[in-house]
């Protein structure tokens, strides 16, 4: 297994903010409109930023859009905190990371606990994120996996109280593009071993992830963008398969729930 430096280990255990990737008006990516977001992310506290996950449309970019925004994070970033680079198009991709440490996306768990302990015991192997509701299942996979792998809960702010129960440290988040504070709040709780302070504040943000979960989560990274409309950074529409733009009632809705949150109108607060 591949030794981790205990700083990017230390940076898994807390939040995987997985940023947008943001399009100009001729569907070109527009690396420079992440700065803001970025600096706001960052300010905030959160652990470990991620180019190319989920939120980030990873399934709509090329290869070489994907490897541009990789190098663009990393200078926006400018060595305040770690970087993780979503690179799953292919196991030889994958693999030319000169060394790099590996983290797994399972997405789904039907692939078994023995296979899931075989790539776990895979070198360069480094950590799991773990985005399947099955926390009982995680449980008996962190029991017999490796020692030395990190186990993130994949299923951002909703779903880090049960997979932190049983094992997972660390949660990924969409949420940290607009409002990280309260992600930060949420981490805080769940460290402290507060889960009822850890679920109102979920309770707050529920508004914003169900308006992402609908149309079988095709509005997803949809409620983001549109968040950070509302917020004047414009990071440009979602690329199909993506839905775009959302409804006007679900737009209402999503304005509704940024103004209560302070991040539009007057009272706008973003930290």
């Amino acid at each position: 297994m591949t030794a981790i430096d205990p700083k990017i280990r230390k940076a898994l255990t807390g939040i995987s903010g997985i940023l947008v990737t943001p399009f100009d008006a001729q569907d070109k990516i527009a690396p420079a409109r992440l700065k803001p977001i970025v600096d706001r992310a960052i300010a905030a506290g959160v652990h470990i930023l991620v180019a190319n996950g989920n939120t980030g449309e990873f399934y709509g970019l090329t290869t070489a859009e994907a490897e541009t925004m990789v190098h663009a994070a990393a200078e926006l970033l400018a060595g305040r905190a770690p970087l993780l680079a979503g690179v799953g198009r292919s196991i030889n991709d994958a693999e030319a990371g000169d060394g790099l440490p590996l983290m797994l996306y399972l997405r789904n768990d039907g692939i078994g606990l023995d296979t899931i302990e075989k790539l776990c015991a895979l070198e360069g192997v480094a950590g799991v994120k773990w985005a399947c509701p099955t926390p009982l299942r995680l449980a008996e996979a962190i029991r017999r996996g490796s020692p030395g792998i990190v186990w993130v809960g994949g299923l951002a702010e909703v779903w880090a109280p049960p997979l932190w129960a049983v094992g997972a440290r660390g949660f990924t988040s969409g949420l940290i593009n607009v409002w990280p504070a309260h992600s930060i709040a949420i981490h805080a709780a769940l460290e402290a071993g507060d889960y009822e302070r850890a679920n109102q504040l979920i309770g707050v943000m529920a508004p914003f992830e169900e308006i992402r979960a609908e149309e079988q989560n095709g509005t997803n990274v949809t409620g983001v963008k549109a968040a950070l409309q509302m917020m004047g950074e414009d990071c440009g529409p979602t690329r199909p398969p993506s839905a775009w733009p959302l409804t006007d009632k679900q737009a209402a809705r999503l304005r509704q729930t940024m103004t209560s949150w302070g991040l539009v109108g007057t009272s706008r607060q973003v930290a």
